[in-house]
């Protein structure tokens, strides 16, 4: 058995329970239920109460109602100028750059609650950087007053109209008016050389770049081919060279008598070290005597005269004898004539048969 749809509110009201043998109670004819039914039935009639009503009212979301016609009519007029120098012509589509006159306070046009009609009129205007003004219809136009709000939005004046001539786009022989007009051509463009300048540049750069690298590569592959040496110059040849050179220096005339003299004697072991084949720079006179000594090709004049010259260097160089100018040049003239004795006989050039 179903219960009918009041036993939600007044379960007292039905006489047997959906289950048998239970008793419902009587005492309470209205259960709590029809309070909970009160109170939402009760919350339409709160919300549309007249206190609320005035909140709404005094919202700031509310946007204020616009002014009388007469009452916008009677505020403060400004006249609107060419924002630059006045076009020549006028068409269809221009963009009109216009400010208000001087003696406007700073302030902005207001076009937005005007949009729907300055669009039937014939225009398209925009508040930035001044009044911009695209006339859309060609004829006398004249643009209507528009209101002017300072910069808290606060409604301060109006402007004047302003009436202008507009030509129209289509020229008056144009066969198909209706039709719009054919895409332009393309423009063209002058050739940037100076990118074709500066592409040559790092072109010729690169391969530049290239070729060294290449060259170097190439460079490091090849092993150079030893330069010739030039033969070795005879000892003897070497010798009297570097005598020449030392009596040049004119040393003993400086008073540099110890330098002439060390001078001399390294020309002079240089010699015989390499005219006998021993290490002769670096040994003492002593070692270097009793080594060629040992030569049974050397004969006693040539040693005595060898003993006597290196005998005479190191008394000057490891002493403080102090010579006079003709000793250093008689050691020098000395040491010439040693080198000349003692050098190798020039070798002969056979003649081959039937030669000269």
């Amino acid at each position: 058995m179903e219960k009918p749809w009041f036993d939600f509110f007044a379960p007292g009201l039905v006489g047997k329970s959906a289950k048998p043998g239970v008793k419902l109670p009587t005492s309470q004819p209205l259960s709590w239920r029809l309070v909970l039914t009160g109170v939402i039935l009760s919350l339409p009639i709160a919300t549309s109460s007249p206190a609320l009503d005035a909140i709404q009212q005094a919202s700031p979301m509310v946007s204020p109602s616009p002014l009388a016609e007469s009452e916008f009519l009677q505020l403060p007029s400004f006249d609107l100028e060419w924002a630059e120098n006045p076009p020549k012509t006028i068409q269809v589509g221009d963009r009109l750059s216009l400010k208000m006159s001087g003696t406007a306070p700073a302030s902005s046009v207001d076009p937005a609650q005007m949009s729907e009609s300055l669009f039937d009129q014939g225009w398209d205007v925009s508040s930035e950087n001044g009044v911009t003004a695209i006339p859309l219809k060609a004829g006398a136009l004249t643009l209507p007053t528009l209101p002017l709000r300072d910069g808290s939005g606060r409604l301060i004046g109006r402007t004047n109209p302003f009436s202008i001539q507009v030509g129209s786009a289509i020229l008056p022989d144009d066969p198909k008016p209706q039709e719009p007009a054919p895409m332009r051509p393309p423009v063209d463009l002058a050739f940037p050389w100076w990118v074709l300048l500066i592409a040559s540049l790092l072109l010729g750069l690169l391969l530049a770049a290239f070729f060294y690298a290449f060259y170097r590569w190439r460079k490091r592959g090849r092993v150079a081919p030893p330069k010739p040496l030039d033969p070795p110059k005879p000892e003897d040849v070497v010798a009297l060279a570097a005598l020449t050179e030392l009596e040049k220096r004119n040393l003993m005339k400086g008073g540099q008598y110890k330098a002439h003299y060390f001078g001399v004697s390294e020309i002079i072991k240089t010699y015989v070290g390499s005219r006998y084949r021993f290490d002769a720079i670096e040994s003492t006179t002593t070692e270097i005597l009793r080594f060629l000594e040992s030569r049974e090709s050397l004969g006693d004049s040539t040693l005595d005269r060898i003993e006597s010259l290196l005998s005479r260097l190191d008394f000057v160089k490891f002493t403080d004898h102090v010579p006079n100018g003709g000793d250093g040049i008689q050691v020098l003239e000395d040491a010439r004539h040693l080198v000349l004795t003692t050098r190798r006989a020039p070798p002969t050039t056979p003649i081959l048969p039937g030669g000269a």
